[in-house]
């Protein structure tokens, strides 16, 4: 999922933001250079499949 959203996507290093699963629920946390990245990898998370929801702890 990380490499998917911050480095196919994004383009920033995978190992930037950490995510973390619990039943179907993804916490994204760690800290972007830019607010608008924060957004649309909450957003493109949200669209993954099998995710039920995705909560934003991106700085």
């Amino acid at each position: 999922m990380q490499r998917e959203v911050f480095a196919d996507v994004l383009w920033l290093s995978a190992h930037i933001a950490e995510a973390a699963v619990h039943d179907d629920v993804i916490t994204l946390t760690g800290q972007l250079e830019r607010r608008s990245d924060t957004a649309l990898a909450v957003g493109l998370t949200h669209r993954m499949d099998g995710v039920v929801d995705a909560v934003d702890h991106l700085t």
